[in-house]
Formats: structure tokens, C-alpha cells, sequence
């Protein structure tokens, strides 16, 4: 059966990399229960395409890195706590993350479907930002 791409969003409050923000993460859902939900993030903007899919981390992928592990509970959702610092030194930075739901069937060579991309920004002057 045809499934729908896991999607990836900020959570917290609020829900946005503010500085000092202890509640700020990501979510993902539209996984499958159970399923394992690999978090990735790159400080490189780009997009490279994987066959029909797009990986929003980089244009060529050498600047990713893995981030953490999370199973997807029964309602297909997995949480990523993200804890932002008080440092000014922080204002400004921005990350782009995406989930990978690891299943049999997958979009991706079989195996893994992706999420969204999401571009975080982190600090308080454009308070718009995620």
C-alpha cells in the first residue's frame, strides 16, 4: 500500500530555537509504530537528490552527520529534544535536519523513507524562525 513521507516540525515552548529554550525539539510523525527513526543534521544548505527523493542536507552529503535514535511509538510519532543554550554566541546559527523512518519497502533504496527538511534557526531577533 502507498504510504505517506514521515513529516518533520519543531516542537516546545515555544516552539522555536529560542535561546535558552530547555522544552525546543523535533517531531516527526506519519511513521509506521514501532519503526526506527534515525535523526540527521548539516550546518551545509543544499539539497541532493536520492532517485525521487530529496535529502536536505547539503549539496554533495559530506557535511552530514548523524544525530540520534528514536523509536516511533503507536501513533507513529518520535520526539528529539533539542535543548538550546542561553549563549548569545548561538544567535544566529542555523541547522537543517531530517528524519529517516527505517522500514522494509521504503522510497529510499527499499529500506528507509524521508521526512521534510527543516532549516532551524536558533536565537531570538526573527522571532518567525522555527
Amino acid at each position: 500500500s502507498a504510504t505517506v513521507a514521515p513529516r518533520l516540525f519543531a516542537i516546545g515552548t515555544p516552539a522555536r530555537a529560542t535561546l535558552g529554550n530547555a522544552t525546543f525539539g523535533l517531531m516527526t510523525t506519519g511513521n509506521l509504530a514501532g519503526a526506527t527513526i534515525d535523526l540527521f543534521a548539516s550546518a551545509a544548505d543544499g539539497t541532493t537528490l536520492t532517485g525521487a527523493c530529496g535529502v536536505y542536507l547539503g549539496p554533495d552529503l559530506s557535511s552530514l552527520f548523524y544525530l540520534a535514535t528514536a523509536t516511533a511509538n503507536g501513533a507513529g510519532s518520535a520526539t528529539f529534544l533539542l535543548p538550546v543554550p542561553s549563549d548569545p554566541a548561538a544567535e544566529g546559527f542555523h541547522a537543517n535536519f531530517q528524519a529517516a523512518e527505517v522500514r522494509a519497502g521504503g522510497a529510499v533504496g527499499g529500506v528507509v523513507d524521508l521526512s521534510n527538511g527543516l532549516r532551524v534557526r536558533v536565537g531570538n531577533v526573527i522571532s518567525t524562525c522555527p
